[in-house]
């Protein structure tokens, strides 16, 4: 940058030759101080040579002096004034007032500084003159066109600010960029905030519960013995298809449903997520189902619904009113709107996720608050919560309407809100355990039973086996009984027919021989008689022997009887004591068996439904939602880039007409105390003067000027803190 002491180069050293051929006999000067220097830095906007005058005669620090009838002095040498050469040295400048005294010619005034004066006599001083080109020309340039590289006429526009056009006046005059040292860090100065769920600081967790499924959860759902599943109907949720059902609890009655259903893993071995969404989430998905049950806790089933509302979202409302810039350091920044926009003022917006969003302020739709939109999408897959501008970086000249809007519902947005969005892309999802036990147990219910049936009859058909055994041997010693006892019988009966027919026989025999006796005589009758004695006693022996044979041969009959029944009973008897041991063995065993796999079912480690996911650290720790903060440069860089604006104004960086003085304000003034102007090129039309005083106007533009608008106030007490814009009025500095 050119040192503001330097004239730009190429421009030479205009104004600092005196020039002689303005003084002509009768020439009136006035010696006097003014505030500004020969160095052009700081000059003063007179709209009138009697303004200039006026404030020559009357508000001039100090005194002047008025000395008439000056006459011609020579080229190239002093002026002479009839003063001494101490008064001379307490002034800095001289007015040159030189009638016309030829025909065509006009009076003129002309300004000069006094560089320097020469002691010549002690009544006459040599006063070295450097004119003051500002003050003689410059209200003759009647047309200024340049291209403004910096200046106070960017922040003349604070008017502009408050109407319809703030955010064309941002855009267009306050984002230049300058490349200032910004400072280390950002700090937040306002923050606001939008929650949507919580675990803390609330009687009930604020948050929902949706539970996605491959079997349905609602109806009866059987027990262990009687397990009943049901597949899943499918949905329609936010016009997405979907296999699976959804189900919705509020967040303090998740634990009902998982404690009823912890009973029942049959059903929750077909939850495939568990995941929490914001409070509100079942009044969101506006054309759910309806209402239902899980158990007997209430659920919403979501199996059709149109697409999530984009709701709208207003925070740090009024906020550029709160900023720090306009009570920092008493107000003395109250006017720099530039601290409004970035890079010196971004909004972040954030969920605390690690996508924080900064937004340049002056890209707002309306710059007085921020308007988000809110979009949520809950069911499968990767559900997400985001949040955007609402209708950002749009150009004020641009024809798009920005949004449209349905009550608080959002339809369309012409904005990049969808580059600039942060949100809750993770949302935590949790899994469910279920019973191996339960479920094996459920699973194989009507095997088991079958199982325990099937040995139940495998050991009712080896008793009735081992019965019928019995039953048949029993009947087989019966029967060897029974005819054992028809033998012996028959074998006694057969005795006693033998013994009656011996007894017969031996009767016969002596009756025979008693007959054959009795015709023999005497003799005959005695041996007839022994001969029936003889043959009784005969009869007797065969009787008794047949008798005893007949009874050894039962009694043997008997014995072996005996003996073979106590032999086939005792067969009998332990067969089946062994036959009837085996079959409630083999039942006993096969039961333990079955009992031994229900024991290691116990055993079976529980299964889990789901997965652990997301990311659920702040929900737990704090809370879900936005937050909006307004974060500024730190103090010490907004006061050196604050003072710096105070003192030389904004970038411009574009063409424009410098108008003229009207009613309301001078020409040059766009701010109450002084106004800095920069041009980088600058044109000089429709003026009259000579070519060099031109020039000299125009390095003096282009070097950088300060024009003050009141004299009086030129450094004095901080004027940069009570400069403030001034109202244009007609024609104004608003170049729009």
């Amino acid at each position: 940058m050119t040192a503001l002491n330097t004239p730009p180069s190429g421009v030479g050293e205009f104004g600092h030759d005196f020039n002689y051929a303005v003084w002509t006999p009768g020439t009136n000067i006035q010696l006097c101080n003014v505030a500004w220097a020969n160095d052009y830095r700081d000059v003063v906007a007179f709209r009138r040579d009697e303004d200039m005058d006026n404030y020559i005669f009357d508000t001039s620090p100090g005194p002047y002096i008025s000395i008439e009838r000056m006459t011609y002095i020579a080229p190239h040498r002093g002026v002479r004034v009839d003063l001494p050469y101490g008064a001379v040295l307490n002034y800095n400048y001289l007015r040159v007032s030189n009638p016309g005294i030829a025909q065509g010619d006009s009076a003129r005034t002309y300004y000069y500084f006094i560089q320097d004066a020469r002691y010549l006599a002690p009544n006459t001083t040599e006063l070295v003159l450097q004119l003051d080109v500002w003050q003689t020309y410059s209200r003759g340039m009647l047309k200024v066109r340049g291209y403004l590289e910096r200046g106070h006429m960017a922040m003349g526009n604070y008017f502009r600010l408050s109407s319809k056009d703030r955010k064309r006046a941002f855009q267009e005059w306050l984002t230049q960029p300058e490349g200032l040292d910004l400072g280390s860090d950002y700090v937040n100065f306002e923050r606001a905030e939008y929650e949507i769920a919580t675990t803390r600081w609330v009687d009930k967790p604020k948050y929902d519960v949706m539970i996605v499924s491959t079997i349905s959860l609602i109806g009866l759902l059987g027990d262990v013995s009687n397990p009943i599943v049901n597949t899943a109907t499918g949905s329609m949720a936010e016009g997405l298809p979907n296999g699976t059902d959804a189900y919705i609890v509020d967040g303090d009655k998740f634990r009902d449903v998982m404690i009823y259903l912890s009973g029942r893993p049959w059903a929750t071995q077909g939850i495939i997520s568990i995941t929490v969404l914001p409070d509100g989430a079942k009044e969101a998905l506006s054309k759910a189902s309806g209402d239902s049950k899980i158990g007997t806790i209430p659920v919403k089933v979501v199996s059709h619904s149109g697409s999530m509302a984009n709701d709208k979202i207003e925070m740090l409302k009024d906020w550029p009113d709160r900023h720090p810039y306009r009570t920092f350091r008493n107000g003395r920044y109250r006017f720099l709107h530039k601290f409004l926009t970035s890079p010196y003022t971004f909004i972040e917006i954030t969920c605390f996720t690690g996508t924080p969003v900064l937004l340049k302020p002056e890209y707002l739709w309306d710059m007085t608050k921020l308007e988000l939109v809110r979009r949520n999408h809950y069911v499968p897959p990767s559900p997400r919560i985001t949040f955007a501008p609402l209708a950002y970086n749009i150009s004020p000249h641009s024809p798009m309407a920005g949004y449209t809007i349905s009550g608080n519902n959002v339809d369309a947005d012409d904005g990049d809100g969808f580059n600039h969005s942060t949100g809750i892309f993770n949302l935590p999802t949790f899994s469910i355990p279920n019973s191996g036990f339960l479920n094996y147990m459920a699973s194989n219910t009507h095997s088991i039973a079958f199982q325990r049936q099937s040995a139940d009859w495998t050991q009712q058909r080896a008793l009735a086996g081992n019965q019928l055994g019995y039953d048949q041997a029993s009947m087989g010693i019966n029967t060897m009984q029974q005819m054992t006892n028809l033998g012996i019988n028959a074998a006694t009966a057969q005795m006693n027919l033998s013994n009656q027919t011996s007894i017969y026989r031996g009767a016969q025999s002596g009756i025979n021989s008693a007959i054959g006796g009795a015709m023999l005589g005497r003799g005959g009758i005695a041996g007839g008689a022994m001969g029936v004695a003889n043959a009784a006693a005969g009869a007797a022996i065969d009787i008794n022997q047949t008798t005893g044979s007949t009874a050894i041969a039962n009694n043997l009959a008997r014995g072996q009887l005996g003996a073979q029944s106590g032999q086939a009973a005792y067969n009998r008897d332990t067969n089946k004591s062994y036959a009837d041991w085996a079959a409630k063995g083999d039942y006993a065993n096969t039961i333990a068996g079955i009992n031994a796999r229900v024991q290691d079912a116990m055993a079976i480690p529980p299964t889990v439904a789901g997965q652990v996911g997301g990311d659920a650290f702040l929900l737990a720790t704090h809370k879900w939602g936005v937050w909006a903060t307004v974060k500024t440069i730190n103090p010490s860089a907004m006061a050196v880039i604050g003072d710096y604006w105070l003192r030389y104004g904004y970038p411009v960086n574009r063409w424009i007409n410098v108008p003229q003085s009207n009613a309301t304000v001078a020409r040059w003034q766009c701010m109450s105390k002084f106004t800095y102007w920069k041009f980088r090129e600058t044109y000089i039309l429709d003026t009259y003067m000579p070519e060099v005083y031109k020039q000299t106007l125009r390095g003096i533009l282009e070097k950088g000027v300060t024009v003050w608008h009141d004299p009086a106030a030129m450094w004095h007490d901080d004027p940069m803190s009570i400069n403030v814009p001034v109202e244009p009025g007609t024609g104004g500095w608003f170049f729009l």
